[in-house]
């Protein structure tokens, strides 16, 4: 999905519901996300200012919760995450701001991840004016981690967990830098060294039980991907005591394992995957 700077908020709003499902299990976080984007695009005083002027057409919050589908604790969230953006650029200034581009390329990215989309270098380059030569090169140079080659067309992975300064940054080849700021990163980069662990396991011609050491990795890849995911949403998922402090076990953080975080996800739905899940572990 393409955001647009010059987009009011109720505007802003139109087309993210359009494209994002509110209330949905997928596409409700998403759209909350992109929300979250257009902020981070149109700077503090815009997305603050647009927000409360937006409360205000509506007359109250219970008239504003209806009109833009929001619930109470997302738009607490959004407001709190609006006036915690640093100070925007002046519109003249914005226009000539290193980063357009690539903060046009970080939504654009991010969109076609969550929506599982792949895309062509021709979609790129209409999404951030970057010229077609140009487009070509970051998948195989700056992006090369995250992007991968389907034909003609790309996909994405791992953009979704990264903030727009965390993108910037890779996009600038600080990949070292990035990866020690970004705990979502580190957990990214293992639930993926580990899905490729088990599938290597598995399909190693000299390894006898190859069955148990797939297990055992999976199982590792999916509780890291969950971690990721939660801590991508701001959820705590640590074991708590009797007094709300983590509990310590061997001097670290009692995390949830894989059941638990999936029962978490699912809201204990019975869902098969869940099922399919316990019965690994």
């Amino acid at each position: 999905m393409y955001i647009d700077v010059n987009w009011s908020f109720s505007e802003a709003m139109e087309q993210i519901n359009k494209s994002y499902k509110p209330g949905g299990q997928f596409s409700g976080p998403a759209r909350n996300q992109a929300i979250e984007q257009w902020g981070q695009l149109v700077g503090r005083h815009k997305a603050y200012l647009e927000l409360y002027s937006a409360l205000k057409e509506c007359g109250s919050k219970t008239n504003f919760y209806s009109t833009y589908k929001m619930s109470s604790g997302i738009f607490e969230r959004i407001s709190s995450f609006f006036s915690s953006l640093p100070e925007n650029i002046p519109q003249k200034k914005r226009v000539a701001n290193k980063y357009e581009k690539v903060d046009l390329a970080y939504t654009f990215l991010v969109n076609k991840e969550r929506t599982g989309e792949s895309f062509s270098i021709e979609d790129l380059a209409k999404a951030t004016n970057w010229k077609i030569e140009t487009c070509r090169t970051y998948p195989t140079k700056r992006w090369h981690q995250y992007i991968e080659r389907i034909n003609k067309d790309y996909t994405s992975s791992g953009f979704a967990y990264m903030s727009l300064e965390e993108f910037r940054a890779v996009h600038s080849q600080k990949l070292q830098e990035t990866t020690n700021l970004s705990s979502r990163g580190i957990l990214l980069d293992k639930a993926k060294e580990f899905a490729l662990l088990a599938v290597s396991t598995y399909n190693n011609p000299f390894t006898q039980y190859k069955t148990f050491g797939f297990i055992v990795n999976i199982v590792i890849a999916y509780t890291a991907l969950f971690h990721a995911i939660f801590t991508s949403k701001g959820i705590n998922f640590n074991y708590l005591d009797s007094n709300g402090n983590p509990k310590i076990i061997d001097g670290e953080e009692k995390a949830w394992e894989l059941i638990k975080c999936c029962k978490h996800y699912w809201l204990d739905s019975g869902k098969a995957e869940i099922a399919n899940i316990e019965f690994m572990c």
